[in-house]
C-alpha cells in the first residue's frame, strides 16, 4: 500500500521507488522485474534526485544572471532611449514651420519603435521569470514530484533561447529622422 506522498505506477499500481536513468522516468519494482527497462540504468530515487536537483540549481543560476542581465539591458535602453528621445525632440522643436507635420510623424515612429522595445524586453523578462519560479517550485518538490517531468523542463532551460536586443532604429527612421534635422531648406524639398 503506498505512503501520502508515493505516486502510484499507473501500469502496476505500486509505488514510484525507483528512476530509470535511460527514460528519465519513475518506474516500480514490477516495471523492473516485467523485464521492461531490461539493461537500463534504474536507481532508487534518493540516490538520483541529489543529481537532477544540482541540474536544476545550475539551470536557476542561469537563469537568474540572464535576468539580472535582461534587467541591466533595459535599464540602459530606457536611460538612453529617453536621451535620444530628448536630443530629438530639441532637434525638431527648432525646425521650421513648413516641417511640423512630418516632425509629428517622426516622433509619433519613434514612440512606437520605443513601446515595441520595451514590449519585447518586458515579454523576455517575463518568460525568464516565468522559467525560474517553475525551477524554484520543481527545486522545493520531494523527489518523486521533482523527477516528474524532469525532462520536460530540462529541455525547455536547455533550449532557451538567449535574448537578442532588436535593432533601435530602422534605416528608414533613420533617414526621416536626418531628413527632417537637415538645416538645408533647399534639400529634400
Amino acid at each position: 500500500m503506498a505512503g501520502r506522498n508515493e505516486i502510484l505506477c499507473q501500469v502496476y499500481q505500486e509505488p514510484l521507488k525507483l528512476f530509470c536513468k535511460d527514460d528519465e522516468a519513475l518506474v516500480c519494482m514490477v516495471c523492473v522485474k516485467s523485464g521492461e527497462h531490461k539493461d537500463h540504468r534504474i536507481l532508487f530515487l534518493e540516490e538520483v534526485s541529489p543529481e537532477y536537483k544540482e541540474k536544476f540549481a545550475i539551470f536557476l543560476d542561469m537563469l537568474k544572471k540572464e535576468r539580472d542581465r535582461i534587467v541591466k539591458q533595459v535599464t540602459g535602453e530606457k536611460r538612453q532611449m529617453v536621451t535620444n528621445f530628448r536630443e530629438l525632440h530639441s532637434l525638431l522643436e527648432k525646425q521650421e514651420n513648413r516641417l511640423v507635420a512630418q516632425l509629428e510623424e517622426v516622433e509619433e515612429e519613434v514612440g512606437r519603435n520605443r513601446d515595441q522595445h520595451l514590449i519585447k524586453f518586458s515579454e523576455a523578462l517575463s518568460s525568464v521569470d516565468s522559467l525560474i519560479q517553475e525551477v524554484k517550485e520543481k527545486c522545493q518538490q520531494p523527489p518523486t514530484e521533482l523527477l516528474q517531468g524532469a525532462r520536460s523542463l530540462l529541455q525547455r532551460c536547455e533550449g532557451k533561447p538567449k535574448f537578442r536586443n532588436p535593432v533601435r532604429f530602422s534605416l528608414a527612421l533613420k533617414w526621416k529622422i536626418w531628413e527632417t534635422s537637415n538645416p538645408n531648406p533647399n534639400f529634400g524639398g
